[in-house]
């Protein structure tokens, strides 16, 4: 533990393969961590990975006379939306929960989206069942740095750092990026398997939110048209199963995958706007956050 606590401190980047603290990075977890303490009574939590935090803009939702605040982190799975949702959830006076999913969540080993948390919020209970059942090395060098890190630098990293190269935090969590386009179109169809800690995460929530008569719902925001997951239909059968309201998104008719995207992924602000303003309409408004 020392040794990789004197690597983490002053080995080359280049050669820390193992050790990997993403404090203060352009995605803004940290700003968010900080700022959810101000927050408490919220209309609507948003949750999932960059296509959360870069697709729900509060600004929207605040003129349409709806607080909110997105907790998204850089691809977030259900892992670490786990670890999120037990530590912040009591903290706000909530009336809608909104996960944003994409196939991706159920596949991946979620190592990347744990470095982020380990860096930027709190190290608890939590965060070491989360670290306990990756069983990777990464995760768990950088858990004991990070703990360091927390006990004896104690770093503070200001919110107002809010423009970081094409980003702009946005309060209430929301990553704003310099209106690009997306130019490469090509088809492209996923393969993905549904990895059983995962599903079992995803599960723990749901049962969390009932148990907490957490109002929530599952949305999968747009992608390109021509971007597919072999075999998604599996995900339909998951939530049927346990009678969770999903609304499907990723082939959205209103958006032009030119226009209104800056990658494959991910919508620019212009296609941030037209989705939000149809879900106030068409899905938050009419059934969830009536007057």
């Amino acid at each position: 533990m020392i040794l990789i606590i004197l690597w983490g401190d002053v080995g080359p980047p280049a050669f820390q393969k193992n050790l990997s603290y993403k404090n203060n990075t352009d995605v803004h977890l940290n700003s968010r961590v900080k700022e959810i303490k101000e927050f408490k009574n919220v209309d609507i939590l948003f949750l999932g990975s960059s296509r959360s935090y870069r697709h729900y803009d509060p600004r929207i939702f605040a003129k349409r006379g709806y607080s909110s605040f997105n907790l998204g982190s850089n691809s977030q799975t259900f892992l670490q939306t786990e670890v999120l949702v037990k530590r912040h959830l009591r903290n706000l006076n909530l009336r809608l929960v909104v996960i944003d999913i994409y196939p991706g969540m159920f596949n991946s080993d979620g190592v990347e989206s744990s470095l982020d948390i380990i860096s930027n919020d709190q190290l608890d209970n939590q965060t070491f069942k989360m670290v306990l059942l990756q069983k990777n090395i990464k995760v768990f060098n950088t858990f004991i740095y990070s703990w360091y890190r927390n006990q004896f630098h104690k770093a503070s990293i200001e919110i107002e750092k809010r423009k970081k190269g094409y980003d702009t935090y946005i309060s209430g969590g929301y990553v704003e990026k310099i209106l690009t386009y997306s130019h490469s179109i090509s088809s492209d169809t996923i393969n993905f398997n549904i990895k059983n800690y995962q599903l079992d995460s995803f599960l723990n929530i749901i049962e969390y939110f009932k148990q907490n008569k957490t109002k929530f719902i599952i949305v999968q925001s747009p992608r390109h048209k021509r971007m597919a997951y072999k075999d998604e239909s599996k995900l339909d059968s998951i939530f049927k199963l346990e009678n969770v309201e999903y609304h499907n998104y990723s082939y959205f008719p209103g958006l032009d995958d030119t226009l209104h995207f800056y990658d494959s992924k991910h919508l620019n602000q212009n296609g941030v706007k037209i989705f939000d303003e149809f879900l106030i309409d068409n899905v938050l408004q009419y059934k969830y956050l009536m007057p």
